[in-house]
């Protein structure tokens, strides 16, 4: 116990709440960069239809494959830095 009568957080279930906390801050921009996209699909198929840069492609396709290869970064990012904290002591 402390001075205070409040015990101390274990040094686990601080680490447990850092990564709980960047997984909801992950999923957060993930779930935004979605329906972001759902959004646009939903209001601005003329936009969508649009071939941005001359290839071809719609950028339909270029918004969708930028979706996923967001999910594919972040992820990256929370297990490079998960993997970084220390193993919890349970």
């Amino acid at each position: 116990m402390t001075t205070s009568g409040i015990p101390p957080i274990p040094v686990s279930a601080r680490i447990d709440n850092e990564r709980l906390g960047l997984g909801i801050a992950l999923t957060a921009i993930q779930a935004s960069a979605f329906f972001s996209f759902v959004f646009l699909c939903t209001f601005y198929p003329a936009l969508l239809q649009q071939d941005l840069f001359a290839i071809g492609v719609p950028l339909s396709f270029i918004a969708g494959l930028a979706v996923i290869a967001c999910g594919i970064v972040l992820t990256a990012i929370y297990v490079v830095v998960s993997n970084r904290l220390p193993e919890g002591t349970k």
